[in-house]
């Protein structure tokens, strides 16, 4: 056996924590400060103002002026890294100060802004203020804290990982109970409506079923219609070909109904309707009749068939149509 009997096999670990971190006011790697020198003379020896606190942590950051800035290292968690996830940033403070205060977040190329006032009538009356679900990559980034205001303390950031909110693909219903159309009009428009949210693509199926209108005589169609909204799409339409003939036959209807929802979409109370067809064709004999008087007067007798008053007899003139 050679000298070399033994070994150390080291592993690297590659996983982002999880949970919560929280990045100390007083940890940063690089800073900008109007002011020389550390005025609370805690912790390091630079030009930053760092005190003790009761507060958590034990440190905080103040005699801060608008345009100072620090920046930080922090590995977010997730996996695997690089890999979005959704977070809510808290940072902590205090201000007894009625001033409108704000400190800007930059991360990931984009900048977020906490805005608070007065958070008490004490310097130890810290405050937790929240920026919800910012959409971050895991792994290690730097950020910029940027104070835009002044007269205020400040003790840590954290990073809170957050489940993202739970799609709201909506349901889908018809737009009314009756849709109108006359018989010379061409075509029919049903409108369908997607309401209590509008995430994710989702379908209905939309069928027509003879009433006293009958296809393919009175209307024409090729039912069932599969109807899609997009994600963020909350109305959509379908077009029913209409014939217009010659017969007098009355208004005339076709049954709706909506069934087969998907994606995750739920079915509305309105999923029936009715099509009425408004006839536009005369009965036999129909329209105006012109009386012509013969004399001084005009006798007329008229008599009830169902709702209608109709001329029975006349007398001194001539109708003619």
């Amino acid at each position: 056996m050679g000298s070399q009997d033994t070994a150390t096999l080291t592993i690297t670990d590659d996983e982002t924590p999880s949970g919560p971190v929280r990045i100390e006011a007083e940890d940063y790697v690089a800073y900008f400060d109007t002011t020389a020198g550390n005025a609370g003379g805690e912790y390091r020896n630079d030009d930053v103002d760092i005190y003790t606190t009761t507060d958590a942590s034990g440190f905080y950051v103040g005699g801060i002026r608008s345009g100072e800035w620090m920046e930080y290292t922090v590995t977010l968690p997730g996996m695997p890294p690089g890999s979005y996830g959704n977070f809510d940033a808290v940072v902590r403070v205090v201000s007894t100060k009625s001033l409108s205060h704000s400190i800007d977040l930059e991360i990931d190329g984009q900048t977020q802004t906490f805005n608070f006032s007065k958070t008490g009538n004490s310097w130890d009356d810290w405050v937790d203020i929240t920026l919800e679900d910012l959409v971050l990559p895991a792994g290690e980034q730097t950020i910029r804290l940027t104070m835009n205001s002044t007269k205020f303390n400040f003790n840590y950031l954290e990073f809170i990982p957050t489940e993202p909110a739970a799609p709201s693909p909506g349901e889908i219903a018809l737009d009314s109970s009756l849709f109108l159309v006359d018989e010379d009009a061409g075509t029919a428009t049903i409108t369908l409506r997607r309401t209590g949210g509008d995430d994710g693509e989702v379908s209905a199926e939309l069928n027509l079923m003879d009433g006293s209108a009958v296809n393919p005589a009175d209307y024409t169609h090729t039912s069932p219609y599969i109807v899609t909204f997009g994600d963020g799409v909350t109305t959509q339409t379908v077009t029913i070909p209409i014939v217009d003939d010659t017969i007098d036959e009355g208004n005339e209807t076709i049954n709706i109904a909506l069934s087969n929802v998907t994606g995750g979409a739920m079915l509305g109370s309105q999923d029936t309707a009715t099509l009425a067809i408004q006839d536009n064709d005369a009965p036999p004999g129909s329209g105006p009749i012109r009386i012509m008087p013969l004399g001084d007067s005009i006798t007329l007798d008229m008599v009830r068939i169902g709702m209608a008053m109709v001329l029975w007899k006349m007398k001194g003139a001539i109708a003619f149509a």
